[in-house]
């Protein structure tokens, strides 16, 4: 059996080759990420082995980092989200991107809209169900008080989340100290005040912050754009389906409660529920731009 040096030199690798890394200070094999942190060390430059030389402390910063890879793209921040999966086959949704980016959305995000979508989907279709003469009253009233509750859980789920995603402060805080500390090391190289070794080992610990706030503001912008617009979790035909269904019930709440309580041949109780309910339903379709 071949011994893990014997295979290292077949890749091409030095099987002793060591590296401290920057962020936690451990000393392993070199890598792509630390086994100790998780730190990139790829972004770390590949020295010789040999004394260290210092230069005049003014050569230019890109000549000594290397660039980390960027999962999330610059300027697709208002891209639209591609069909979310619910058990049938998916249509596109308006102006649908194919970008890597939105489908790293948090699964929570995602699963919160889609269960309003389906809570306010089955309101209107109880509703419309009752309009049409289809359901009795007792069997209606008991799914939409069941409705109530699922729907009114879902809508606090639903701003509890916007709540976070638009809460940025603390990370641009963050981010904005990073950048400051950035400076501050190019201008002590610039002047000589740090050296270079000093300079390397600390510029890319500050460059991986900044990625890291960077990725972390645009994913919960990402996710704010979602969960401010259900549109973006519905193909063409639901919201099709959404919009007649609340057009119907647009017609139903202009009559009295009375002339829709006879129409419907329900109780006065039940067509005043009714009309309240779907006066809270079409406004929180107008939040969420369904309508």
């Amino acid at each position: 059996m071949q011994s893990m040096d014997a295979e290292a030199d077949m890749q091409g690798e030095t099987p002793t080759e060591k590296i401290v890394c920057p962020n936690c200070k451990s000393e392993g094999p070199r890598s792509q990420y630390c086994l100790n942190c998780g730190y990139p060390l790829n972004m770390v430059e590949r020295r010789q082995p040999g004394p260290e030389v210092e230069d005049d402390g003014m050569k230019a910063a890109s000549d000594v980092r290397a660039e980390p890879p960027r999962d999330v793209m610059e300027g697709r921040g208002d891209a639209e989200l591609p069909e979310l999966e619910m058990g049938e086959p998916a249509e596109a949704p308006v102006g649908a991107a194919e970008s890597a980016a939105f489908l790293e959305v948090d699964p929570i995000v995602k699963g919160a809209m889609v269960d309003l979508m389906k809570s306010i989907s089955l309101r209107l279709w109880l509703v419309d169900m009752l309009l049409e003469g289809r359901i009795e009253e007792d069997h209606f009233n008991r799914l939409f008080d069941a409705n109530m509750a699922r729907l009114k859980l879902c809508m606090g789920r639903r701003n509890e989340l916007l709540e976070q995603a638009r809460d940025l402060e603390p990370i641009e805080r963050a981010l904005n100290e990073s950048k400051v500390a950035l400076a501050e090391l190019e201008m002590k190289r610039a002047i000589g005040d740090i050296s270079e070794g000093e300079y390397r080992a600390k510029l890319p610990a500050l460059r991986w912050d900044i990625d890291k706030h960077e990725d972390e503001i645009a994913k919960k912008k990402r996710e704010a754009v979602l969960l401010e617009d259900l549109t973006r979790v519905m193909s063409l035909g639901k919201i099709a389906r959404m919009r007649e269904m609340a057009g119907s019930c647009r017609e139903a709440l202009r009559a009295p409660a009375r002339s829709l309580g006879k129409s419907c041949r329900i109780s006065s109780e039940t067509a005043a529920k009714v009309k309240a309910s779907l006066k809270e339903t079409l406004a929180c379709l107008e939040d969420l731009r369904c309508i």
